[in-house]
């Protein structure tokens, strides 16, 4: 992007982001991504991408305008290609079929503004049963999407001079696939002296207050708290303002009005430690509500299943004790990796394409593995947008194992 000033090269990178997760949103798929096209108009490049990461693309990060594939074709045509499924994207664009051999349906269109062509748009979908056409009305969808994309940036080069080309050795902005949060943050600001308490609509919705009625009390929030713990959170308050500190507190919020079912919190918050002392009598700080997420972790330490969670791109994002065990690799080293990196006995390449085959495709997939020297485990995978669950339990071993073996022992 040249000499393009941070601010614009900033903007352009926030226009891309905001399209290609509304395109995914807006289509129902499960990725998306936008290609520009490069400084000599000879290929497209990949600036942006939404649920299925960069590296899952392989060696699709640069197109050329002349290659038989989806995106270069919407770019190179101004037309929209839609392909149901795999039969349809064997028949249409085999070099495509080849490279990605997985079920899945695609829509690619053109991104540009007055007659000139910038990029191209395209989404991803499951496509299990041969074929799952995306409907006409979300394909008009996105080609309005790509069109007030193509407008933004048209205004963007004429403000700031960028030529909306992409450098083929930038690296593209990653987006996560849209999902419902694990975890709720509710923030609010507490004058211990008067025990004013002024919060986010989320901490209400956290306490179960409506924003429009919260009267702005401290004694307000504590009245939805368990009664065992409503003396902890007064403490909050008293240790804050003899001490300057807060610790984090567990506390019980009542589900409903008159319920018994209580949900458990994390209250966090500090006294800033500069500013007039009017500032330093103030409590400030978060209420977390992670209750899906810590309850979802706290089962999977229970089971002996070996349990984990795959990022999109592959790398552990959770592991349960069992699998450690079972795999022999403490959990704290499978963190941040892929496991065919870490483990000699899963640098397989058709482990890894296994991996990519559900991702692509949303099927889920099973497998066998031998952890050295006789121990066979066998894998699940299930995938989402957001990533793949996986599960690992102890087999015996295979008869097509066996066979090799019963040989070399005569």
């Amino acid at each position: 992007m040249g000499g393009l000033s941070v601010d614009a090269t900033a903007e352009r990178e926030d226009m891309l982001a905001a399209a290609v997760v509304k395109a995914v949103e807006a289509s129902g798929a499960y990725a998306g991504s936008i290609f520009l096209r490069s400084r000599d108009r000879r290929s497209i490049v990949l600036a942006a991408s939404c649920g299925a990461p960069p590296s899952l693309l392989g060696g699709w990060r640069r197109i050329a305008v002349s290659s038989p594939i989806p995106a270069a074709a919407a770019f190179r045509s101004g037309r929209t290609i839609h392909l149901a499924g795999a039969d349809e994207t064997a028949r249409r664009y085999p070099q495509l079929a080849v490279a990605l051999p997985y079920a899945f349906g695609s829509c690619s269109v053109p991104v540009g503004a007055g007659g000139e062509t910038f990029g191209a748009l395209a989404v991803v979908w499951a496509a299990p049963h041969g074929s799952d056409k995306l409907p006409k009305s979300r394909r008009r969808q996105l080609r309005a999407i790509a069109n007030r994309l193509g407008a933004s940036l048209a205004a963007l080069r004429a403000r700031t001079g960028d030529p909306l080309d992409c450098d083929p050795q930038a690296v593209p902005v990653e987006t996560p696939a849209p999902s419902a949060p694990s975890v709720r943050a509710g923030l609010f600001d507490w004058d211990l002296p008067t025990g004013t308490l002024t919060g986010d609509d989320e901490l209400c919705a956290i306490f179960g207050i409506d924003p429009g009625v919260f009267d702005d009390r401290a004694e307000t929030l504590a009245s939805r708290l368990h009664p065992g713990d409503r003396a902890a959170f007064r403490a909050v308050a008293r240790v804050a303002a003899a001490e300057g500190r807060c610790t984090a507190r567990s506390l019980r919020i009542r589900e409903g009005e008159g319920d018994v079912r209580y949900n458990t919190v994390e209250l966090w918050g500090h006294v800033p430690e500069r500013g007039d002392e009017r500032a330093r009598r103030h409590l400030v700080g978060v209420v977390i509500d992670a209750r899906a997420g810590r309850a979802a972790a706290v089962a999977a330490e229970r089971l002996r299943d070996g349990l984990f969670s795959l990022a999109p791109d592959g790398r552990v994002a959770y592991a349960n004790r069992s699998l450690g065990q079972l795999l022999g690799v403490p959990g704290e080293a499978l963190l941040g990796q892929c496991l065919w990196d870490v483990l000699p006995w899963l640098a397989d390449p058709a482990f890894e394409d296994r991996y990519r085959s559900v991702m692509i495709s949303q099927t889920p997939a099973s497998f066998l593995a031998c952890r050295p020297p006789d121990q066979w485990l066998a894998f699940s995978l299930h995938p989402g947008a957001d990533g793949v669950t996986g599960r690992a339990v102890p087999v015996g071993q295979p008869p097509s194992a066996q066979a090799p073996q019963a040989a070399a022992s005569r």
